[in-house]
């Protein structure tokens, strides 16, 4: 079972960046609004990619666990709220995986073994102790409990790191001031999950969108690596997100 929830979170991943963005740096202060120490929290929130519709059609991923490193490619459409549909191919274009996700769906097509799981995502939380909202930090969004969005946040130095507990996990967050993102993520685990790294590089920026083009997680329970490189994204997309259940796979659903 906790392959299934790898496979998601290596599905749900592949949430950021674009090669046709202009990359942020010096350059971007002067387009960065100044923010006062109580607002920097609540900038960063709405900052969050997942407060619009977009499309991924291509990203790169490498999987490394125990010195052996797979790559993939994979596409992604996501709508607002909590809609999504990935896409996970092997080197030969092959797909190995489609995960369509919603607040209250799971939907998983393993073509290799030609199984179709379904169930809730509160199973996530049931089985690891993880709310699957948390798995939205992967996209290097900010997930916060309404009651801190407001805290006073010393961002004097361009950078700050602040721990908070989001869900019952205790989150350190390292933030990006001037971009307005988070650079670092640490969710603590425990024995069944462990702790997850998540770290965020290479920033691009567009009108509004700030987005890193490069995500590294590291869970340190399975010493899984994973490094997505998102090549292209479109955002406000508006096209159509649909699932086809592939035809005579066993359906087991997760528990």
């Amino acid at each position: 079972m906790r392959k299934i929830t790898v496979i998601l979170l290596i599905l749900i991943t592949i949430i950021e960046g674009c090669s046709v963005f202009r990359k942020t740096g010096k350059g971007l202060k002067s387009n960065v609004k100044e923010i006062a120490p109580a607002n920097v929290l609540e900038a960063i929130v709405e900052n969050n990619i997942t407060n619009r519709n977009f499309y991924i059609p291509k990203a790169s991923v490498t999987v490394t666990q125990n010195n052996v490193s797979t790559k993939f490619t994979a596409n992604l459409k996501f709508r607002k709220p909590d809609t999504l549909l990935l896409s996970l191919r092997s080197k030969l274009g092959i797909e190995a995986g489609r995960a369509f996700v919603t607040s209250d769906t799971i939907l998983v097509n393993d073509r290799v073994r030609k199984n179709l799981l379904t169930g809730n995502p509160q199973k996530i939380k049931s089985k690891y102790g993880i709310e699957p909202v948390l798995l939205y930090i992967i996209l290097g969004d900010m997930i916060l409990d309404e009651g801190d969005r407001s805290r006073i946040i010393d961002c004097s130095g361009g950078t700050a790191k602040n721990e908070f507990e989001v869900r019952n996990k205790r989150i350190e967050y390292t933030l990006d001031c001037e971009k307005q993102k988070i650079s670092r993520a640490y969710i603590e685990g425990d024995i069944t999950s462990g702790n997850i790294t998540l770290s965020f590089k290479d920033f691009m920026s567009r009108n509004s969108l700030t987005i890193p083009r490069i995500i590294e997680i590291n869970d340190d329970l399975s010493s899984l690596q994973i490094e997505v490189r998102i090549e292209k994204i479109e955002d406000n997309w508006n096209g159509k997100i649909e699932f086809v259940p592939g035809a005579g796979y066993e359906v087991i659903r997760l528990k």
